[in-house]
């Protein structure tokens, strides 16, 4: 019904008491989503979410023998199963702190054997710390250690630590590609990441900011000075948010694009 664009389909779904639908998305991932909640509807209904970021994270990953990501925000994992799909060489770790969409990216999983991820229920900041979470009812993906717009204090504290801290410690190793999506928290995430921003194992950022992008802003500005060059990632599905995803990217391979939906491809740094 929701993908026919029937009216009141997600009011029938309260009614029923159906909290959530099988979903497959357009590559093949098995989803179990909930028609009530922003970004999961949009699965439901064009079969993805910001494709862009997929296209630009396979890209890059399939430029790399045995890449390994993090996917610092990565709600229900629609990305990270998505990426593993695409690219089955690639070591993905996750990091979602609030534990509605942890749930939900755990069933997810199981829904597809054999795309193994390690999943971790705590978020990445500047430093080792206790933060609150904000979030709204109707969009777990515009969940924050920060309050934003219309998100409330959810009465949940969690511990989060610097990706630093990770890689010094040999919890985690040295990613080749970071994507974060942590609704306003980029600079603090990317300040406690400074060895791994400096390690050139790193080639590749994917991170949301405003559409209006400043030029100095202060994440451009931070990434920009650790050699990243950065682009926006075109969109071929508009959505009602004010953000979008920008991509920074540093000498991989001469062939290493930015893509956007209608696979015209921006070469980098020309």
């Amino acid at each position: 019904m929701l993908r026919m664009g029937i009216p009141g389909s997600v009011f029938l779904s309260d009614l029923i008491k159906k909290d959530f639908v099988s979903s497959t998305n357009k590559f093949g991932v098995k989803l179990h989503l909930d028609p009530r909640e922003y970004l999961e509807k949009e699965v439901i209904l064009a079969g993805y979410y910001e494709e862009e970021v997929i296209g630009q994270l396979v890209t890059v990953a399939k430029a790399l023998k045995n890449p390994i990501i993090w996917d610092i925000g990565a709600n229900v994992g629609l990305h990270s199963l998505t990426l593993k799909k695409e690219v089955p060489s690639s070591r993905i770790y996750c990091f979602e702190p609030y534990h509605v969409n942890f749930t939900k990216f755990m069933k997810n999983q199981s829904l597809n054997p054999g795309l193994d991820l390690k999943i971790f229920n705590f978020g990445l900041s500047e430093s080792l710390e206790i933060n609150k979470i904000y979030t709204t009812q109707t969009n777990s993906g515009r969940t924050s250690f920060m309050p934003l717009e219309h998100t409330s204090d959810s009465s949940i504290s969690i511990l989060s630590c610097s990706g630093d801290y990770l890689v010094e410690n040999n919890i985690l190793p040295f990613p080749n590609i970071i994507k974060i999506d942590v609704e306003g928290m980029e600079l603090s995430v990317l300040k406690g990441c400074a060895s791994v921003l400096a390690n050139p194992k790193l080639k590749s950022i994917i991170f949301e900011r405003p559409t209006n992008l400043s030029p100095d802003d202060e994440v451009v500005s931070l990434l920009e000075s650790y050699g990243f060059e950065i682009n926006l990632l075109e969109r071929s599905r508009l959505h009602e948010e004010t953000n979008r995803n920008y991509v920074g990217l540093r000498s991989i391979e001469a062939n290493v694009r930015v893509t956007n939906q209608s696979n015209q491809k921006i070469v980098l740094g020309q």
